[in-house]
């Protein structure tokens, strides 16, 4: 199957899988885990149709399976484990599978996770120019 991941979006879309479709589309790691996850797409009918989606519950479970095969570009070592814990959160927010985000957020840097707070933002339908308002006005008075 030869499709990308930006291919999978549609109209109308949960905001949860389109979320999770977002963390798995940022470029920190999105050339790292795009062959594995096409692995997982399958077609639903949809408006007389056959759509692509990914079918989140498959990729979960090849996650905690230890049966996800995600390597570097190179194809010569394991992508870090940080990346895995990104595609659990994408799967969670995808599936609504449960995770411990204590430990799953533990192992990320910085930038994956504001990625990871910015996708659970859109999941939950809240535009991110007005959460980033509400947060400048929460440290402005110090509530933060």
């Amino acid at each position: 199957m030869n499709l990308t991941l930006a291919a999978l979006y549609r109209d109308p879309m949960p905001p949860q899988e389109r979320a999770a479709l977002d963390l798995l589309q940022s470029p920190m790691f999105a050339l790292r885990v795009a062959v594995e996850v096409r692995r997982h797409i399958v077609h639903i009918p949809e408006r007389g149709k056959q759509v692509p989606v990914i079918d989140w519950r498959a990729l979960s479970t090849a996650v905690e399976d230890g049966a996800l095969d995600v390597r570097t570009p190179d194809g010569r070592r394991p992508v870090p484990s940080n990346m895995v814990r990104l595609v659990r959160i994408a799967c969670s927010l995808g599936a609504g599978t449960s995770i411990d985000l204590r430990a799953e957020m533990g192992g990320l840097d910085r930038h994956e996770a504001i990625a990871v707070a910015a996708a659970v933002a859109r999941a939950s339908d809240v535009d991110l120019r007005q959460l980033v308002a509400a947060l400048d006005e929460q440290l402005v008075r110090g509530a933060l």
